[in-house]
């Protein structure tokens, strides 16, 4: 089981996404749903979560600006926006999947996979033991 977070100011999408989450993606549990950004930035390393699913205008702090304030060490990034002009910039900063609304099923499906190849990958790697030193 994985475990996620939604960021979205809007309240229709962030029911839509949870509903999606919830229908098609069963090994997603969904942590916390977080209306902006700066609430959700003060208590992502807490959850301990796995990926979230980010909009990019919000009031406040975008997500843009809350892509730039997390760690090295951060989950996996799902942009979720109606903008497509930044989408370049946004997977310039390592994001798994850039995703315009209307959501489409098979683009999440697909997202969420990348995202699970990516994070059994990190498992995989720290699992082993390495001969070297870095």
């Amino acid at each position: 089981m994985f475990k996620c977070v939604l960021i979205d100011d809007d309240a229709a999408t962030r029911t839509l996404l949870a509903a999606l989450i919830k229908k098609e993606l069963p090994e997603l549990e969904i942590q916390e749903v977080f209306s902006d950004a700066e609430s959700a930035l003060a208590k992502i390393y807490t959850l301990k979560t796995d990926i979230i699913f980010l909009d990019i205008e919000m009031p406040g702090m975008s997500g843009m600006d809350f892509l730039k304030e997390l760690s090295d060490e951060h989950p996996e990034i799902i942009i979720v926006t109606g903008h497509e002009n930044y989408a370049i910039n946004a997977l310039k900063m390592s994001v798994v999947d850039y995703l315009l609304k209307p959501l489409n099923k098979e683009d999440l499906k697909a997202a969420f996979n990348r995202c699970r190849e990516r994070l059994n990958s990190k498992k995989n790697w720290s699992d082993t033991e390495h001969w070297f030193t870095i």
